[in-house]
């Protein structure tokens, strides 16, 4: 039968082994971000100055610490107002740094960074800032070399950028089923920002 001492050994162990396995999974504002080997950093961008006219696609540069990729952002859906919202997969979160996506109809570039709160974003859209438009050439090069961009008034279109860190096959499974069946409707929303719902609580 076991005895009360070594009940509490047991326990002692067992409380040990808990405590060190709760501070690996705990996170300090200074710990690696958590991510996966599988996620991409995944943009939206959604127009309520446009139109079921808009272009398919939207030509985009991802800037990375040490490199510059092209990219597309496809035209993926439409609002309920038939607001058009395009999606693209860049960089894996840890190396994005900011992209710079071509305006529709001009050649004005929107430049939008990593935000320093992009662990939140995991499998969240959360909003994003456009940080400047420039008509700069070369624009990618220079956001690469830390050169500053002459900023240029954004066109007025009525953008509004998001991001999410997700699975990069989530974003591949978006662009099968839109070869299928084209872009699909966001049911719950009238504009970019307009829930059918209300606003969120």
């Amino acid at each position: 039968m076991p005895t009360l001492r070594s009940i509490g050994q047991v326990c002692v162990g067992l409380c040990t082994m808990a405590a060190a396995s709760s501070l690996v999974l705990a996170q300090t504002p200074d710990s690696t971000p958590p991510w996966r080997r599988s996620d991409s950093t995944l943009v939206q961008i959604c127009f309520d100055g446009l139109d079921s006219t808009a272009p398919k696609r939207l030509k985009a540069a991802s800037v990375t610490p040490t490199s510059i990729s092209g990219a597309w952002l496809d035209l993926v859906g439409f609002t309920l107002s038939n607001r058009p919202i395009y999606q693209g997969s860049i960089e894996h979160p840890v190396r994005f740094r900011s992209l710079l996506v071509e305006m529709p109809g001009s050649t004005i570039l929107a430049k939008i960074d990593a935000p320093t709160d992009l662990p939140k974003h995991i499998d969240v859209w959360r909003d994003v800032p456009i940080s400047l438009c420039t008509m700069e050439e070369r624009a990618d090069f220079k956001v690469l070399s830390g050169t500053q961009l002459q900023a240029v008034p954004c066109p007025d279109l009525g953008v509004h950028a998001s991001l999410k860190v997700a699975a990069s096959s989530e974003h591949s499974l978006e662009i099968v089923h839109l070869k299928a069946r084209g872009p699909s409707s966001f049911n719950g929303l009238r504009g970019c920002r307009e829930s059918v719902y209300g606003p969120s609580r």
